[in-house]
């Protein structure tokens, strides 16, 4: 596993990463030009007019094009944190975005595609299996805050592991146990 990531403390470290989504079919049968793109060095967001020329950029730790793909993100983002979370740190995936923006499809994927949180539940099982001397409790909440009202979502589905307990404990945050 990792050392704390670059740049990291203690305390706290925060990397900001955008997503530029792809234009949708709507947008493309109305043959809209996609204003917004990556650089290629995956640090800058660009705003682009219609002729293409470069209106403004927004630099990020990371700045995903519409060419990325979850698996590519959460090897970039999501890897880490999965690694700190499992030395002990505390750990954090958030999302915002206005509705259509790709928020679901990041976190859940489609089509074919799986989301962040699967990458992670996969590499979470992978880390903990390889791992035979330590023994792990892995407290996972899983919430959406959505017009001002917090949802708190978990759902187990079949059976685990003999190696692996879960558990899901509402009221209070639900909690997972690994």
């Amino acid at each position: 596993m990792s050392k704390v990531a670059k740049g990291a403390s203690s305390s706290s470290s925060v990397t900001v990463g955008v997503r530029i989504r792809p234009l949708n079919g709507a947008e493309l049968a109305a043959s809209m030009p996609a204003v917004f793109g990556g650089t290629d060095d995956r640090k800058n967001v660009e705003e682009m007019d219609e002729e293409g020329d470069l209106v403004k950029a927004w630099p990020f730790d990371h700045a995903f094009g519409n060419d990325c793909d979850n698996a590519m993100i959460f090897k970039t983002v999501g890897k880490t944190l999965v690694e700190q979370a499992l030395e002990g740190y505390n750990t954090v995936l958030f999302m915002y975005g206005q509705t259509s923006s790709g928020k679901t499809f990041t976190l859940f994927g489609g089509g074919g595609h799986l989301g962040l949180v699967t990458h992670a539940m996969e590499y979470v099982h992978k880390l903990v299996h390889a791992c035979v001397d330590k023994e792990y409790i892995i407290n996972i909440t899983y919430a959406e805050l959505y017009n001002e009202e917090l949802k708190v979502h978990l759902t187990i589905p079949g059976p685990t592991h003999s190696r692996i307990h879960c558990t899901n404990t509402p009221p209070s945050p639900p909690s997972t146990h690994c």
